[in-house]
């Protein structure tokens, strides 16, 4: 009787601990990595400049949280830097993306400062797959901006895959407003 009970304390501590899991969130200060392997995994991470992993990060270090980036974003808005929209599963940057970031690369010589480029995706695809996949929206986003003269060191990027929308909905007029990238300063 007593390994039964045993067994079952074990199991039912085991499903707590299981339940307690959320989503991770990936890092990047711009060194390139495998995302889609470290996301398998399950790791949360940030790489320095030169690609080595500086270990596991806490949740709460990544953002500030929902209002704090609503409120970085929405300064940002004001004073022209925008976001950048993708089609579906897309990190392709299209002529409205480029003319979007041309306008927000004018803003960010003009003003200077560090920013964080957030990667989103849509409620659609695995968890893995949409961070993934924000990452490689983020990265795009990056690119751009240093493909027109932007300091790449002044840039950052993370993904928040499907775990940030701006839109609530299901459908494709919440899906086309989730996937982006966005800016926040730092």
């Amino acid at each position: 009787m007593n390994r039964r009970l045993l067994l079952l304390a074990v199991t039912s501590l085991t499903v707590v601990a299981l339940a307690g899991c959320g989503k991770k969130n990936i890092r990047d200060t711009g060194a390139p990595k495998e995302v889609a392997a470290k996301a398998d995994q399950g790791e949360l991470f940030a790489v320095n400049p030169n690609g080595s992993a500086e270990g596991e990060l806490a949740e709460g270090e990544l953002a500030g949280g929902e209002e704090a980036a609503g409120a970085a974003g929405s300064s940002l808005e004001a004073l022209g830097i925008n976001d950048v929209f993708f089609a579906f599963d897309s990190s392709e940057i299209t002529a409205e993306a480029r003319a979007v970031l041309a306008k927000d690369a004018a803003v960010i010589t003009r003003i200077g400062g560090q920013y964080q480029i957030e990667g989103h995706c849509d409620e659609r695809g695995s968890s893995e797959y949409n961070l993934a996949l924000g990452d490689r929206r983020a990265r795009s986003v990056r690119d751009a901006l240093a493909a027109v003269g932007i300091d790449a060191a002044t840039l950052s990027t993370i993904s928040y895959g499907e775990e940030r929308p701006f839109a609530q909905g299901h459908d494709e007029s919440a899906w086309s407003q989730n996937r982006r990238g966005h800016f926040n300063n730092q």
